[in-house]
């Protein structure tokens, strides 16, 4: 009986786990004891089925800095380096570069409010911090400032 990819995985996150039925009968169990088909608690297994990571050199990561800093996005760097999407973007920040489309951080929005209370539109608050209108409206309305309706009077 050949088992599919399906089965595969599913052996080998019960045996990753020290408290499955497999990894419990497979520890206890002497290897000669053990029934047909039942694939004993072996690290061996588990490691020759994950994928195999991939080690940025300093090289690559300054490459993928550069590249973004030029206005490359992480999915073009995902498959220009061959690595996974969060290990980029960890390395990226690692590297002293804010990430596009991340959010504000708390002094940011604390800037927000206080340029909005003194009067500022929210579509110039966001230019100043990279964001839309909208955006800046959401992050006050999470602090509970209200929207004022502002009216100018041109003459």
């Amino acid at each position: 009986m050949a088992l599919s990819d399906a089965d595969i995985n599913n052996i080998s996150r019960a045996l990753k786990h020290k408290n499955s039925t497999y990894s419990k009968v497979a520890e206890s169990t002497p290897q000669e004891a053990q029934p047909q088909g039942l694939i004993p608690y072996q690290e061996k297994v588990v490691s020759e089925l994950r994928q195999k990571q991939k080690i940025l050199c300093s090289e690559e990561l300054d490459q993928i800095t550069a590249g973004y800093r030029n206005g490359q996005n992480l999915h073009e760097l995902v498959e220009q380096f061959g690595s996974n999407r969060a290990t980029l973007s960890k390395k990226i920040k690692s590297a002293g570069v804010t990430l596009r489309h991340s959010p504000p951080s708390e002094g940011q929005i604390d800037e927000m409010v206080k340029l909005y209370e003194s009067r500022l539109s929210l579509s110039k608050v966001g230019k100043q911090f990279g964001f839309s209108a909208s955006s800046v409206l959401l992050y006050l309305s999470r602090r509970g400032i209200k929207r004022e309706i502002r009216m100018e009077i041109k003459w």
